[in-house]
């Protein structure tokens, strides 16, 4: 038998054994979600029956200042009387959107320029992120701001708040290497700053007001040689020195070659492995992912120790059939070179006993004449318990981004569709899908009540579409369009 053939039989067999063998049902969408939506015009009109809502923050474009930050009314788009837009600087033609970071509250902003790019050497090639000078502290409740100048151009790590918003942490990769800032949120002054022996990919607030840094050590060549393992660090939330820290020897991560080093880029083969890492929501228990196998680690940070357990169990005979089938029918991707490796995004439950997981695997054939392919294989939703590592719930959806409701009890993974990008909304517990949007990405962004608002970004011919969305039926409360990469002050 065929492949295709194969693959045909595998679906009629899923039909016939879908009901008795599937675990979580296929809960009905509720009446009140809505349908997929039609394409979007270019131009749309504010909402008129919506009347005017708390103000909340946006990052957008203005023709005489640059990129600002501005205060609208969510119904209409518009300008808040007496809140005039904050400068950040950047060209028009920027090529990436301002890092920022909104604390839970909403009673504070931080958001950096992005003037143009800043490269380095790797893997052959060059890896580039936005090139920010400056930060603008913006306390959003009286619509005063500081402007801070960094002292030197670099790229800024995911910034971030602690749970008070009182301090402000951020990483900032220069050519002379990777330092770790923290400051003071209501006054911009430098708490403290520290050059960081590893580049961090997670920075975060760890518990007693300590601040939790992840990543690994550089090597001479990156992208060329094989990195160090990664660490954990627990550093003082006052002077940033390190009052612990353990490597995770065995847990293989980054991005280096494999075969035909010597050869130039886009021939030679690379491996990159990107575990998924998280911090539960009291600072306290650090998650990791592994990307090379079905494991996870997690490191206490109050009693300083490290833990490893199998992830597996309780997967269906359906699910295993729905694994091989995406694995099998996985389409070919067009990457920069030859490339192996897997790559992990999670997310945790706000109580921190479960986690959420997506991937995206990359296998390379090489053929005889030096050609190769890429095949790119989107791995489905897990979700997993952490103390365990059980899987309790998996769903055959499969997307870019992930994220959870402001209750936690729906997810949304979002990936690109035939024309929109969609995002498939799924029950938290049990994975079981309830609707569907076409169009929008959803995030939550906090209003100057502190409220979370489920809101939509939808970047289409030069401009974005911005919308604010019901947050139990989903269903459109306002949509308008800004121009150029406008993006809510949203959380992560």
């Amino acid at each position: 038998m065929t492949k295709a053939g194969l693959i045909g039989w595998l679906l009629l067999l899923l039909a016939a054994c879908a009901a008795p063998a599937a675990e979580m049902p296929a809960a009905p969408p509720p009446a009140s979600a809505p349908s997929q939506a039609a394409p979007i015009p270019s131009t749309i009109p504010p909402t008129p029956t919506l009347p005017p809502q708390s103000p909340m923050v946006i990052v957008g474009w203005d023709d005489e200042l640059g990129s600002v930050i501005r205060a609208v009314d969510p119904a209409t788009g518009q300008d808040v009387p007496g809140r005039a837009p904050v400068a950040l600087g950047a060209d028009r033609d920027a090529a990436y959107a301002a890092p920022l970071a909104v604390a839970p509250d909403g009673r504070r902003l931080a958001a950096f320029d992005a003037r143009g790019d800043t490269c380095y050497d790797f893997a052959g090639g060059s890896a580039c992120g936005p090139r920010s000078e400056v930060l603008v502290l913006l306390d959003t409740t009286t619509w005063q701001h500081r402007t801070i100048p960094l002292g030197a151009f670099g790229w800024v790590g995911t910034p971030l708040f602690d749970g008070g918003g009182r301090r402000l942490a951020f990483s900032l990769q220069t050519a002379e290497g990777h330092s770790l800032m923290l400051l003071d949120a209501a006054t911009g002054e430098t708490v403290a700053q520290t050059t960081l022996n590893l580049k961090p990919s997670y920075v975060g607030f760890g518990p007693e007001g300590t601040v939790v840094v992840y990543g690994q050590p550089e090597t001479e060549q990156p992208g060329k040689t094989r990195p160090g393992a990664p660490r954990v660090q627990l550093r003082d939330g006052a002077t940033l020195a390190v009052l612990w820290q353990t490597t995770l020897d065995g847990l293989t991560s980054g991005h280096w070659c494999s075969d035909q080093c010597d050869a130039g880029h886009g021939t030679l083969v690379t491996e990159m492995w990107w575990p998924g890492v998280a911090l539960s929501a009291d600072g306290r228990t650090l998650v990791i992912l592994h990307a090379d196998e079905e494991r996870l680690t997690t490191v206490d940070l109050v009693a300083r120790t490290t833990a490893s357990r199998a992830v597996g169990g309780r997967q269906t005979r359906l699910g295993r059939l729905l694994t091989w089938l995406l694995d099998a029918t996985a389409g070919v991707a067009q990457a920069k070179g030859p490339m192996n490796g897997l790559t992990r995004q999670v997310l945790l439950s706000p109580d921190g006993a479960r986690l959420f997981t997506i991937g995206t695997r990359l296998e390379t054939e090489m053929g005889e004449n030096g050609n190769y392919s890429v095949t790119e294989t989107r791995l489905p939703l897990q979700l997993i318990d952490v103390a365990t590592g059980a899987v309790v719930a998996e769903s055959k959806v499969t997307g870019h981004t992930l994220r959870l409701s402001a209750d936690g009890r729906r997810v949304f993974v979002a990936e690109w569709g035939a024309r929109w990008p969609v995002t498939r909304v799924l029950d938290a517990a049990t994975l079981a899908p309830l609707a569907e949007l076409d169009g929008p990405t959803v995030r939550l962004a906090p209003d100057a009540t502190g409220q979370l608002r489920l809101v939509g970004e939808q970047y289409v011919n030069g401009g974005t579409t911005l919308s604010l969305l019901d947050p139990e039926s989903l269903a459109t409360l306002a949509e308008w369009r800004a121009d150029g990469q406008t993006q809510w002050a949203a959380l992560r």
